[in-house]
């Protein structure tokens, strides 16, 4: 077992038994982490998606991404800090898991400067051909954004996971601007 991820293992306290097989699992195939799916992981631990989902967000994550992502800071020389209280629901009726993503999205600004969202918007405005990029989660954001900049009446391509390297290839030099989308900052 993992050193580093033991303090997943005796984190819960309303932990049922999958629930813990699950963390349980994770702690002793610490090299699996970031390379097994919920799917795969549920496979591995007997139990449901829904369970490992439900153990996600027990431990105060928003799903089983972000804590994959925990684990990996875990792992990682430099660690960054997640909650370590359970999901709950404060007195004003708005989950912690709520504001948690509210306290992400608003540090998430300080790291980009006035500078730099106008040098981005000066592209969006003055150039018309994008070609975007997006996997997993991301691509859900990527389309909805390559509708808006279509909206504007720019030229956008989305491309995804599942497109072949064939279709990247051949499209990619007709843009001039490629944007990558990426909720994990490791796509």
């Amino acid at each position: 077992m993992d050193s580093r991820l033991t303090s997943l293992v005796h984190h819960g306290r309303d932990l049922t038994r999958a629930e813990h097989r699950v963390l349980v699992f994770i702690a002793e195939h610490a090299s699996l982490v970031g390379k097994i799916t919920v799917r795969e992981l549920a496979q591995q631990t007997y139990v449901s998606t829904a369970t490992i989902m439900r153990l996600c967000q027990k431990m105060g994550f928003s799903g089983y991404s972000e804590f994959i992502y925990h684990c990996k800071q875990l792992l990682a020389d430099t660690p960054r800090s997640f909650p370590a209280t359970p999901t709950s629901v404060a007195n004003n009726g708005i989950p912690e898991a709520y504001r948690h993503f509210v306290a992400n999205y608003e540090k998430t600004f300080t790291y980009v400067t006035p500078a730099m969202m106008g040098a981005f918007c000066h592209i969006l405005r003055h150039d018309s051909h994008f070609f975007l990029y997006g996997a997993w989660f991301s691509h859900l954001f990527t389309e909805y954004f390559a509708k808006k900049l279509q909206i504007l009446g720019k030229d956008a391509f989305v491309s995804g996971l599942g497109d072949s390297k064939g279709i990247f290839l051949s499209n990619a030099p007709k843009y001039r601007i490629f944007i990558a989308i990426s909720r994990s900052g490791e796509t």
